[in-house]
């Protein structure tokens, strides 16, 4: 969706970015029980975010890099694989 919408506000001088963090330390995820992979600190995604913004012109912004690597090949999976792994991720609570 974020793709199109750009190519719209492109036309009206507008340049738009994906921003893709991972886990980031803050006070909603303290309260979190889960495990939180590549958790980071709110400082380091700000810097990631206003680098990503600034040095470089690339499209989408995602952090931390293995982390959004690890998703990007889960989404390339068939439908079908893909639930079945994210499924297993899940608490047994959440699947009743």
């Amino acid at each position: 969706m974020m793709e199109a919408l750009r190519l719209e506000a492109l036309k009206d001088g507008v340049d738009l970015r994906l921003v893709n963090p991972g886990f980031v330390r803050t006070p909603l995820t303290d309260l979190n029980e889960f495990p939180m992979p590549f958790l980071m600190e709110a400082d380091a995604a700000a810097d990631r975010i206003v680098d990503g913004m600034t040095r470089s012109k690339r499209f989408e912004i995602a952090f931390p890099t293995r982390f959004a690597l690890i998703l990007k090949l889960l989404r390339a999976l068939p439908y079908g694989l893909y639930f079945r792994l994210t499924r297993a991720t899940l608490p047994k609570e959440k699947l009743e």
